[in-house]
């Protein structure tokens, strides 16, 4: 039987192209104001579950150019959604926050702490870029555009993941690391002794694969492995848990510690100085009836917030 070469109509194959000739797929992003659905259509490519206790903004950034199904479809005046940030009400208490904004919020009752918080702190409590437009720094562009946009003082984040992927320093916010555990400062000077750096861990094999013929420098690491499992805090282990104290399973017992240690970020706006010479006279409503700015802003009392309000900041 004779074979037949199928051909694709010209006007299907220019619906499935990519754009203009030389044109890069950044080249035809763009900001948008956006929306709970929108962050609930990326919310399943980020880590944490859930959604921010107090949502207040939805950052879009979107490509003008169509998905595949609608170039397919022929449709017209669309655009494809690449990466979201969601604006929140900051968390009532941080540690880090203090030694950032030199106690700046410390010192008041709970109530007109939050109030302050309120009207000088927005927080970054989300930043997912869709996988498919991952690689060309638009984690980056979507803070960089919030902190241009923002119109409090201060601009915070809370990232869990902050030390594998500083995009907050690259985006220009200034980094405040926790002082480490007691325990963990042993580790840590252990690893910098065999000139093991601590995000290495996320890779254990890569780290026996450079000691393999170091016997010596492996059983120190496997020693003090070891020790340092005794004595830092134990998470609940799965039953039937196989990792025992392999050296394989340490490493990956001490990424899950060493790795996953919140990191702040703080970036003061423009309004930041204006903000500071301010004193702070009086916090409380003139009457029963008033509410503060703040309050309305949330769209919830005070106390509301104080109660729905943990870790929602953590990016």
């Amino acid at each position: 039987m004779k074979e037949r070469t199928a051909v694709v109509p010209a006007d299907i194959r220019q619906r499935f192209s990519t754009g203009s000739k030389g044109q890069q797929p950044e080249d035809r992003l763009f900001f948008r104001e956006g929306s709970c659905a929108d962050y609930r259509q990326l919310s399943r490519f980020h880590y944490k579950s859930g959604e921010p206790a107090t949502m207040l903004r939805v950052l879009t950034l979107r490509s003008r150019g169509q998905s595949v199904v609608g170039r397919y479809l022929g449709r017209r005046g669309e655009d494809v959604l690449a990466g979201v940030l969601v604006i929140s009400l900051p968390a009532p208490s941080c540690s880090l926050r203090d030694l950032a904004t030199g106690g700046r919020y410390r010192g008041f009752s709970p109530r007109e702490s939050m109030a302050l918080l309120n009207r000088e702190v927005r927080t970054i409590s989300r930043v997912v870029v869709d996988p498919q437009w991952r690689g060309l720094g638009l984690a980056v562009k979507l803070v960089r555009e919030a902190m241009a946009t923002v119109r409090q003082p201060y601009v915070e984040a809370l990232a869990a993941m902050g030390r594998v992927n500083p995009f907050f320093e690259r985006a220009g916010m200034k980094r405040y690391d926790r002082p480490p555990r007691r325990e963990y400062q042993r580790l840590l000077d252990v690893l910098s002794a065999l000139e093991i750096e601590p995000w290495e861990t996320a890779s254990p094999a890569r780290i026996i694969t450079r000691l393999r013929d170091d016997e010596k420098s492996l059983r120190f690491l496997h020693s003090e492995l070891k020790r340092w499992a005794r004595s830092a805090p134990r998470r609940k282990r799965k039953q039937g848990d196989s990792k025992g104290e392999t050296l394989n399973g340490l490493l990956q017992k001490a990424r899950e510690h060493l790795l996953c240690q919140p990191v702040y970020y703080l970036y003061r706006t423009n309004c930041t100085r204006e903000a500071e010479g301010k004193e702070v006279l009086s916090l409380e409503p003139e009457n029963k009836d008033h509410r503060s700015a703040a309050e309305e802003t949330a769209g919830t009392s005070i106390e509301q917030q104080c109660r729905t309000r943990g870790d929602a900041g953590e990016t």
